[in-house]
């Protein structure tokens, strides 16, 4: 009888802990998006559309933060957050083209232009975008990084 209860007790135990596991991955925003990236390095090429963010930060049917790199001359380049909400705390760094800035806010619809000149290796021509999508930054970091191409 006791037997019982402790092979009960067990199997409850570790069915709460997969629960509150799947719990906590369910609310922590960030992961990866399924769109366009280069497969080997996960780096989305500047000419592509696809947003940033992931499935668990949409509103609607649509992503809160998605930034997006668009080339408008052979130098200058539009990051534009394409998404529904703010981000908060943005980081973009390009350390390798020498360029780096940040921003308390960028809201949805905002776009900033960069100068931006590539290199011959493709390697040095990613950038990475940093945010987090809550104002008191009380959630994960979310990134991204984008090739220039």
């Amino acid at each position: 009888m006791e037997l019982v209860a402790l092979v009960i007790s067990i199997a409850a135990l570790a069915l709460a802990a997969a629960a509150l596991r799947q719990a906590r991955r369910a609310a922590r925003p960030g992961g990866q998006a399924n769109h366009a990236h280069d497969s080997s390095h996960g780096v989305q090429h500047a000419n592509e559309a696809a947003p940033a963010g992931s499935g668990r930060d949409r509103t609607a049917g649509r992503e809160q933060v998605a930034f997006t790199l668009r080339q408008l001359t052979d130098t200058t380049y539009e990051l534009r957050n394409r998404g529904t909400g703010a981000a908060y705390s943005v980081k973009f760094r390009a350390h390798r083209l020498g360029k780096s800035a940040s921003f308390k806010e960028f809201p949805a619809g905002h776009a900033e232009e960069f100068t931006l000149t590539p290199t011959d290796d493709p390697d040095h021509n990613i950038i990475e975008i940093k945010w987090h999508v809550r104002p008191d930054r009380s959630d994960a970091e979310q990134h991204k990084l984008l090739r220039v191409t």
